[in-house]
């Protein structure tokens, strides 16, 4: 035997490797770029943001579930997560000015501010198996407002995080059929070697399967969210979540049918405004129809843009038209009135506000008020199967915001009723709208709602609106009507608008939409 039998034959190649292939060094994660400083005051400005937007005792296991996950994110020990949680229950008064200002001054924050922005969404999504919590996404808005960032910048984190899941998804989808294909082929195999098998009378069985999908490396997305988060895009994890996050049947909103005729509703759809899938969504519903055109459902909301993705609710059109035509003819026969009583429209406005009807009002009423009666019981119906829609996360686990006029905006209201009667309704709403409500406006009925929505509830109301008082006379005994006048409810969340100087009526809403939202802080 020569002295080179007893070396290994891959030993030089392996030295080649070595020299010429080093494996690339880890990159350096943010939150491992963070110091006990950083990570200690992000907890505690969590906390305290916790405790101020969510300080209810329904939402507890919330806040503590959420402080449990961010600790053991920021590798903090047991007992700051015992800290943090009597912070989020307001045991501890503590101001969170002095924690912002830590992290605002760290190094880490002043390379790139937005790198937090990017470590929290990604967590909030990917720790919870891909469900974005609407308290999740009202908390990171008002922390990233705190930390001057903008809202826009929040969506583009938010955009670049489902663009990269989506790309993952893709891959892996490729890379699964190709896996099958060869699992087939391999299957043909084996049935093959099984007949060799037992003709030779045994022997072992050499089992060949297609196996499993490689993980895949999602291309570009440490530099984008660091390489410990870029990871988890690359595991099947990430097909999990954005699988969670869209829904199983992939079909979403747009897709959405009634299984079932519901309490008398003949049409009830979801149309895309905008055609880009994102984190959070935005359902509008219009209150009536001008002319014989479907189109109205969407023209009114043409112009806006709370979010990336938005639908408009196509609901029972048929009577949404005739109650807008009725609408019409009411005002023809109005200003028809004014001009022969030589009055101005203010002054008749006035003289309506303070219901001191005239006859040719009350005489035309019989156009007007069966067309409203009935889509007063639609709207009612409607709201119920929205909140059976969102219930059943037929929209994934994404938070909503809902915008509404007049009826639309009842549709709403009830949608809210029915989910606070519900099971696991919280989570779901992010914020909502309503613009000339013709619902109750008693506070009572509006408390039931701050476990429903985590974020802003608007209410705008127009105290000149003698349409929408003149159909209240006789479809409902409330005294407070919310289209009206504000909600008397002293809640952070509760938001009251006057459009009394940009609207004069009911009809205004529509007309008008573009000032209105702009009015309630639409954008």
């Amino acid at each position: 035997m020569s002295g080179n039998d007893n070396i290994d034959p891959t030993t030089e190649t392996n030295a080649e490797i070595s020299e010429n292939e080093k494996p690339e060094e880890k990159e350096e994660s943010f939150v491992e770029k963070m110091d006990d400083m950083f990570k200690f005051s992000l907890a505690s400005f969590s906390a305290i943001s916790l405790c101020l937007l969510y300080d209810t005792p329904n939402n507890k296991d919330y806040r503590h579930s959420f402080i449990d996950s961010l600790v053991s994110h920021l590798s903090l020990s047991s007992g700051v997560g015992n800290t943090m949680k009597a912070l989020s229950d307001n045991d501890i008064s503590q101001e969170s000015d002095v924690f912002i200002q830590i992290i605002i001054s760290d190094k880490c924050m002043k390379e790139n501010r937005l790198n937090l922005v990017k470590d929290l969404v990604h967590w909030c999504v990917t720790s919870s198996g891909g469900k974005y919590d609407s308290r999740s996404r009202f908390l990171l808005r008002h922390m990233t407002w705190q930390l001057h960032v903008k809202l826009e910048d929040l969506e583009d984190v938010e955009e670049t995080l489902i663009k990269m899941l989506r790309e993952q998804t893709e891959k892996e989808k490729l890379e699964n059929d190709s896996v099958r294909a060869k699992k087939a082929r391999n299957q043909k195999i084996k049935r093959f070697a099984l007949v060799g098998l037992a003709a030779a009378g045994g022997g072992a069985l050499i089992g060949l399967t297609g196996g499993l999908a490689a993980p895949l490396v999602a291309a570009g997305a440490g530099a984008i969210i660091g390489g410990t988060s870029a990871a988890v895009l690359g595991s099947v994890a990430g097909i999990a979540v954005i699988t969670s996050l869209f829904g199983a049947g992939g079909a979403g909103l747009a897709g959405y049918k009634m299984k079932r005729r519901v309490g008398g509703i003949d049409q009830f759809f979801f149309s895309p405004l905008t055609s880009s899938d994102q984190l959070s969504l935005t359902i509008t519903i219009s209150g009536w129809l001008s002319g014989d055109n479907e189109s109205n459902f969407f023209d009114v909301w043409s112009h806006i843009n709370q979010s990336r993705e938005q639908y408009s609710i196509v609901w029972e059109s048929e009577h949404l038209m005739r109650l807008g035509n009725a609408f019409e003819y009411i005002l023809e026969g109005i200003m028809s009135y004014a001009a022969t009583e030589a009055l101005k429209y203010t002054a008749l406005a006035g003289l309506l506000a303070a219901i001191a009807w005239p006859a040719t009002l009350v005489s035309a009423a019989g156009v007007i008020d069966n067309p409203w009666s009935v889509c007063l019981q639609r709207s009612v119906q409607v709201g119920r199967q929205l909140a059976e829609v969102l219930l059943a996360r037929e929209h994934g686990q994404r938070p909503v915001t809902l915008i509404g006029y007049s009826l639309g905006a009842r549709v709403i209201y009830f949608c809210l009723e029915e989910m606070a009667k519900r099971k696991k309704h919280s989570g779901i709403i992010e914020d909502i709208y309503l613009l000339g409500a013709p619902v109750s406006g008693k506070v009572e009925d509006w408390k039931k709602f701050s476990s429903v929505v985590a974020g802003h509830i608007t209410n705008g109301y127009c105290r000149t609106d003698w349409l929408l008082r003149f159909l209240y006379r006789t479809s409902s005994r409330h005294t407070e009507i919310a289209g009206l006048q504000p909600i008397a409810w002293e809640n952070r969340r509760m938001i009251n608008i006057d459009l009394s100087s940009i609207i004069e009526g009911h009809l205004d809403y529509a007309k008008n939409m573009n000032a209105v939202l702009a009015a309630v802080g639409v954008r």
